[in-house]
């Protein structure tokens, strides 16, 4: 598996595609771990404990939108200041 990755990421030539199919990756793996936890936080905590913790990532994720106002999510890592 890892001999592949390291092929079909090696072969990726010009621009930036092999950063972007990184970072597709990585949005991925992130979705993922959050699936997971979220599962493991819903048998660990009280229903009122869960709440507010959905409550905090819900207003988390409403302002990360309001200011970052719409730039897509990889704009950041590319972004070379």
């Amino acid at each position: 598996m890892r001999s592949r990755l390291s092929t079909y990421f090696g072969g990726l030539r010009g621009g930036r595609a092999g950063e972007a199919a990184w970072v597709g990756v990585s949005k991925g793996v992130s979705m993922c771990l959050s699936l997971f936890i979220a599962m493991a936080l819903s048998r660990l905590m009280t229903p009122d404990d869960y709440g507010t913790y959905l409550q905090l990532l819900y207003v988390y994720g409403t302002l990360l939108v309001v200011f970052s106002l719409g730039l897509p999510g990889c704009y950041s890592y590319f972004w070379r200041g």
